[in-house]
């Protein structure tokens, strides 16, 4: 599946990150519900921007469950971790992806971007592994469904968070921004992290798919976008399928 962000609360160009993820589990003997590890394959792609940025995950179970999070990337210290790996002061569980990623995929010489502008080397995508252990198996109904609570802290600012449409804001995170500047949250119904016109700010979609590029507005490279996002989920649900009428190519990066 494919995981696009906007870092800017001002804008909505939706290529501030791609990253592709794949959830999987570890059985527990025989059994198809109950397991004690969460894998979780992530491929960083590209990183848009120009600000610091954190990728993160949230699951909804005490951080207590956790024996151990392993593989993901850790190169600044403004988020503090207990010994089993998931962020302090959380009441469920909270943990790194990578906490900066342009020390993740940093760009190519004389660029500040990766992977978003045709003038810039293309850089290979960094593969990660994050490896969630639980002290005793728990069952799949305890996690919810994929694609869980994946979200951003933007320009490393601890206090700020990007979420997918509908989701909260973590213990750690300040509700100051909800519904301030093009942000709509709470207003007139909307749900969290959308746009007055109901655009999200975050987008996780089934497949691996080309996102915008750098300084691009999503809804150009996707004409069906706005339509989908503004019915709520009710038109156009295949607005990402290469169909006739569906992209505009030149605004995608394929390179």
């Amino acid at each position: 599946m494919s995981l696009f962000y906007s870092y800017e609360i001002i804008k909505l160009p939706l290529q501030d990150a791609e990253i592709d993820y794949f959830p999987e589990f570890l059985n527990e003997g025989d059994s198809s519900v109950i397991f004690k590890d969460l894998i979780l394959e992530t491929v960083v792609k590209a990183n848009g921007g120009y600000q610091q940025n954190s990728m993160m995950m949230h699951l909804p179970v005490n951080p207590n469950l956790v024996e151990k999070v392993t593989g993901y990337q850790k190169f600044d210290s403004y988020l503090q971790l207990a010994a089993n790996g998931t962020e302090l002061g959380q009441s469920e569980t909270v943990f790194i992806i990578t906490d900066n990623l342009s020390k993740t995929l940093p760009p190519p010489t004389g660029a500040r971007v990766t992977n978003v502008l045709d003038v810039d080397q293309k850089v290979n995508p960094v593969n990660l592994t994050i490896k969630l252990t639980f002290v005793s198996p728990i069952t799949k109904t305890l996690l919810g469904t994929a694609p869980y609570d994946p979200f951003v802290i933007p320009n490393l600012d601890r206090t700020r968070e990007i979420h997918l449409a509908g989701k909260t804001l973590t213990a750690k995170a300040s509700a100051s921004l909800l519904g301030t500047q093009d942000d709509a949250s709470g207003k007139a119904g909307r749900p969290n992290f959308t746009t007055s016109t109901g655009l999200p700010w975050a987008i996780i979609i089934s497949s691996s798919v080309p996102y915008a590029k750098e300084g691009v507005d999503f809804t150009l490279g996707y004409l069906k976008f706005s339509d989908w996002a503004s019915s709520k989920g009710a038109l156009s649900t295949d607005w990402f399928q290469n169909k006739t009428n569906y992209r505009n190519t030149t605004k995608l990066y394929l390179k």
